[in-house]
């Protein structure tokens, strides 16, 4: 069903400092007065299992039976198949509402699920940040280092937040409602929504806190890909930088990031981005087990089309055929989406080969190999046919690139030319130019190369969507039309960004608990 309504649940899921949301214990063994006292002696021991609690939530949370909104990957998910880039083939209820935008109600499923999401992680992090100045030990490299990993957590969640439940930022909304700001200092409280402005200042002083102790204590973020350090700092900040066109700070950022990093070359673009390991560009990712991996709920269940899980046996995830027919033939990226041309089904010479199946899937052939669409992703492949192990990756340090490029345009439009071209001739298509020449059609052509490259990571294309006010434009396009490409959206339809379905409302549960946001405060419909 569409609407699972969530019944008047307890102040738990309030903005208020509940068990679930704002007073967490996530070490689930002692109380918060017995941990204060242990962690006197060694907050070291009681901030390991806090910290790993954030990154395991992330990782493999979920409630309502909503497996495809699982974890941050599933959050990717969720608003890829809200955007442009990523079609849906079947009218099925799996992704359905989302994928028609109208999803985004209170008392619906998801707007409960992405606000726990990353409140229960902003939770997690306020008490880090509580623990760790408890004593003369709060002034080590290690209480340090856990204080930067928590303000980076918290500015992590309270971005993605302000992003989907408010309208994009600009002077002109910049004094609209955000989210309420839970913070170390107030524990305890019922909080009412700060304004955009707010929030946005708590992420950047958060971010910028984060990176001088980064710096000060010498923290070798390349060391570890699985934590919130440093390069996770720099990139969220760059992304803020862009949202208050702050160009030289994103430039100067994503520089710093893109030295630190290997990207991923031409010869090994194509690995499935299912082992940390494999991914020498990676940022933030998760090393998934088979004492976390939750099987079904999973991001290789929800994408790879070979596995035995959703996508492999009906729930296949293409990208936009417009969007790709963007490709040069001499892209590499066009292996990360079948094509019966250039990129066929490997099963297809024995089992068939049927493009742009129609509304009856799944469909068996004699084989017993299901007939794959064209332009399924193949872009993550479960690692061996492995989903125990299969790693989860969350940012690369090619974003940077982009970013890079974007902030250029603003000052010297010949040199985001030459970042762009010299990264995409290097890493992906030795053919490819770049012929724009005007500010919006250069700033135009980076959007585009970065919705290719980072497809269905990160829910980039929907958060630069949101950011630059752009709409969602499904239909049908004359000189695709006229070029042969047909359109293979199912639903095609255009949203503006101030429309009632492009920001969430605050779930019903936490309007009526927290009598400081209240009906008054809730997100109207326009």
């Amino acid at each position: 069903m569409k609407k699972i309504l969530i019944f008047l649940m307890s102040a738990a899921v309030a903005v208020s400092c509940s068990d679930d949301i704002f007073d967490v214990d996530p070490s689930g063994k002692v109380s918060s007065e017995t941990r204060d006292e242990v962690a006197k002696e060694d907050p070291d021991k009681v901030l390991q299992g806090i910290e790993a609690s954030i990154y395991t939530h992330y990782a493999t949370y979920y409630k309502n039976d909503l497996q495809w909104l699982t974890g941050f990957n599933g959050f990717e998910l969720a608003f890829g198949m809200a955007g442009q880039d990523m079609t849906l083939l079947l009218q099925h209820s799996m992704n359905l509402y989302m994928y028609i935008n109208d999803y985004w109600q209170e008392e619906y499923t998801p707007t409960f699920n992405v606000w726990n999401m990353f409140y229960i992680p902003i939770a997690t992090a306020n008490e880090i940040l509580a623990t760790a100045t408890l004593d003369a030990s709060a002034e080590s490299e290690t209480m340090k280092a856990y204080r930067a990993r928590a303000l980076t957590s918290r500015a992590f969640g309270y971005y993605h937040l302000i992003n989907v439940y408010q309208y994009p930022y600009s002077a002109a909304n910049k004094d609209l409602p955000g989210v309420p700001l839970a913070t170390e200092e107030t524990l305890g409280q019922n909080l009412p929504r700060a304004t955009m402005e707010q929030v946005y200042k708590r992420i950047t002083d958060d971010l910028d806190e984060a990176l001088r102790i980064f710096e000060e204590i010498g923290y070798d973020d390349t060391g570890s890909r699985t934590d919130f350090d440093a390069s996770v700092a720099a990139i969220l900040r760059a992304r803020v930088a862009l949202v208050m066109e702050d160009w030289g700070k994103a430039v100067s950022l994503a520089d710093d990031i893109l030295a630190k990093y290997t990207l991923v070359s031409k010869e090994n673009y194509n690995n499935g981005f299912n082992r940390i390991e494999n991914v020498p560009s990676l940022i933030f990712g998760f090393k998934m087990t088979a004492d976390n991996c939750r099987t079904w709920a999973t991001w290789c269940s929800q994408m790879d089309p070979y596995m035995s899980g959703y996508a492999g046996m009906w729930a296949e995830r293409p990208i936009h055929s417009y969007l790709y027919a963007r490709l040069n033939p001499t892209d590499v990226r066009r292996g990360w989406w079948l094509n019966k041309t250039d990129n066929p089904d490997p099963d297809a010479a024995t089992s068939g080969y049927a493009c742009l199946l129609p509304s009856n899937l799944p469909n068996t052939l004699a084989s017993g190999v299901k007939a794959r669409s064209e332009y399924v992703s193949v872009k993550f492949r479960s690692y061996n046919g492995d989903w125990n192990n299969t790693d989860l990756i969350y940012m690369r340090a090619e974003e940077a690139v982009f970013i890079k490029a974007e902030a250029e345009a603003h000052s010297n439009i010949a040199a985001a030319k030459k970042t762009l071209k010299d990264y995409v001739t290097t890493y992906r298509d030795p053919g490819y130019d770049i012929t724009a020449a005007s500010l919006d059609d250069v700033v135009e052509e980076i959007i585009l190369q970065k919705r290719i490259e980072m497809w269905m990571e990160g829910a980039l294309e929907w958060l630069d969507r949101r950011r630059l006010n752009m709409p969602i434009d499904r239909r049908d396009d004359a000189a695709m039309t006229a070029a042969g490409v047909a359109n293979n959206h199912i639903y095609k339809a255009m949203w503006e960004q101030n429309e009632s379905g492009m920001r969430f409302q605050l779930p019903r549960s936490v309007v009526i608990a927290n009598p400081e946001i209240g009906e008054a405060n809730q997100n109207k419909t326009n």
